[in-house]
């Protein structure tokens, strides 16, 4: 199966509206901004692991399945105020929302993904607001 990390990256890339980047894991310490550093551009962070396998899909010989996965990916957007970062929210959740990876859909996690509002995110200057979105890959091949 291809990396899902790397399919979901690219289709992060392709987001209209996100011109502050797409990242992998890390921000840099330097991030695009405009009015002179006061306010960021709206950018994207992949937070997202190996994925597990599922022990109920299992054969008889109880050995971990290599074709099946699940994976439990988290995108968190952020913008310079709550408006931004919400219609950047919403642009990602369009891209990404039943986007075919690697022998299953991924789709929003129903059982982690409420949050409702923008979270403020004072401890970095410029402050800005972030949004975690968190979406769910189970695949079979």
């Amino acid at each position: 199966m291809a990396d899902p990390s790397a399919i979901v990256m690219a289709v992060l890339q392709g987001v209209p509206g996100l011109t502050g980047g797409v990242y992998d894991g890390q921000v840099p310490d330097t991030i695009p901004t405009t009015g002179q550093g006061k306010y960021v551009k709206p950018y994207a962070v992949l937070w997202a692991g190996t994925g597990d396998d599922i022990p109920t899909e299992r054969d008889l010989t109880r050995l971990s399945a290599a074709d099946v996965l699940d994976w439990r990916p988290q995108v968190t957007v952020v913008g310079a105020n709550a408006a931004v970062c919400r219609d950047a929210s919403r642009a990602v959740l369009v891209a990404l929302r039943n986007q075919y990876v690697g022998g299953g859909w991924l789709i929003p996690d129903a059982d982690h993904n409420r949050q409702l509002s923008p979270i403020p995110d004072n401890t970095v200057t410029p402050v800005r607001m972030f949004m975690p979105l968190r979406f769910r890959l189970v695949t079979t091949q």
